[in-house]
């Protein structure tokens, strides 16, 4: 069933390119028509390509602006917006440049919660915002595109605002599950359903914004990651909170513990996303070559590797590739070159205080190594 799921989303991308594509064609090679010499015609397409390329970060821009600007209304306050790997962040009241990113993810804006009331908060406006936003660029770019002079760059740039902002509206509001994240509307459905769901939402961008004020997860109240029951496994938003027990506990020191728990929401048929799987898996190889004597090499086989190399600069990421060079492949040399790509990340990691826990265990690989 999950795999019918992907072959349709994938499937749905590229019909939705194609038709854009077949849409805005003619329009575009009106733009590169006329009289004029071949290097006039190859500057003409360099224009419209770097053209397309500013439409579409501004799309990604305006998407995650309406989830600022709706989250504002809904009572959520600002915690950071990303666009890539550039983010800004408030930080003790002062906005700060930082660098990160996410599998799966062009951009991506966070917010602190407003309160739990009876067990609800505002999500629908916060998690639509970036639709409503493309929706109006094409009300606003359609007709303008038909009054503005035939042929033109300015009409090719309105066109193609107007065709991407079709394209994020579709993509990030029709439901979509790929199994490693889902999309706007998929989220606002699995809120929908599930009270757990809501507390789980709640709970993840509140753990955000505690962490941003450099409060580390383990310092959090642990009656906020009590173990939802296996039936609220089913929903992704819900298994956050599932993911989020894991890493309250392995920062707690409680490897064996986390690790059991690990092992449990991986061996059952759950929505926890993809990325966090990963992740998941990455902990147990951390903790396996920490602690046992023989290494469980399932925790590092080739589909993990993958995605390890897709987050190469998470780090987590980096600290069990440390510690897998350092105690399972006995290479030192390789170790280091981790251990510096981390102090590398850290200058411009946006949450500093995540980083002890890596520390804490690359210092724990230190000592077993010595």
């Amino acid at each position: 069933m999950k795999n019918i799921k992907k072959i349709a989303t994938f499937g749905f991308s590229i019909l939705l390119g194609l038709t854009l594509g077949l849409l805005s064609a003619p329009l575009i090679d009106r733009v590169l028509d006329g009289e004029g010499s071949t290097p006039e015609k190859l500057l003409k397409i360099a224009v419209v390509v770097v053209i397309l390329y500013i439409s579409f970060i501004l799309q990604i821009i305006l998407h995650e602006g309406g989830h600022l600007i709706f989250g504002l209304l809904s009572g959520y306050q600002f915690s950071s917006f990303r666009v890539y790997s550039f983010m800004l962040k408030k930080e003790n009241d002062r906005l700060k440049l930082c660098r990160f990113s996410l599998a799966g993810t062009a951009g991506q804006c966070l917010m602190a919660p407003p309160d739990l009331k009876d067990g609800y908060i505002p999500y629908k406006l916060y998690n639509l915002g970036g639709i409503l936003i493309n929706i109006l660029t094409v009300l606003v770019c359609g007709p303008l595109f038909l009054v503005t002079p035939e042929g033109s760059i300015l009409q090719c740039f309105l066109l193609l605002m107007a065709v991407l902002g079709i394209a994020f509206a579709f993509m990030n509001g029709i439901p979509v599950n790929n199994g490693s994240i889902t999309n706007d509307g998929a989220n606002v459905i699995a809120l929908g359903k599930d009270s757990e769901a809501l507390k789980a939402f709640w709970l993840q961008m509140k753990v955000n914004e505690m962490i941003s004020r450099g409060i580390t997860i383990s310092e959090m109240p642990e009656e906020w990651f009590e173990l939802p029951d296996e039936d609220h496994l089913k929903n992704p938003i819900a298994c956050v909170t599932a993911f989020l027990r894991c890493n309250y506990l392995l920062e707690k020191g409680k490897y064996e513990e986390s690790r059991e728990y690990m092992e449990y929401l991986l061996s059952k048929d759950t929505a926890i996303n993809g990325v966090h799987k990963g992740l998941l898996r990455c902990d147990l190889a951390a903790i396996s070559a920490l602690r046992d004597e023989i290494f469980e090499e399932k925790w590092m086989d080739k589909e993990q590797q993958k995605f390890m190399k897709t987050m190469k600069n998470f780090p987590s990421v980096i600290r069990t590739n440390y510690i897998y060079a350092l105690l399972v492949n006995k290479d030192p040399e390789e170790a280091e070159k981790y251990k510096l790509q981390m102090e590398k990340v850290a200058r411009t990691y946006p949450n500093q205080c995540e980083l002890i826990q890596e520390r804490k265990l690359i210092e724990l690989a230190d000592q077993k190594a010595a």
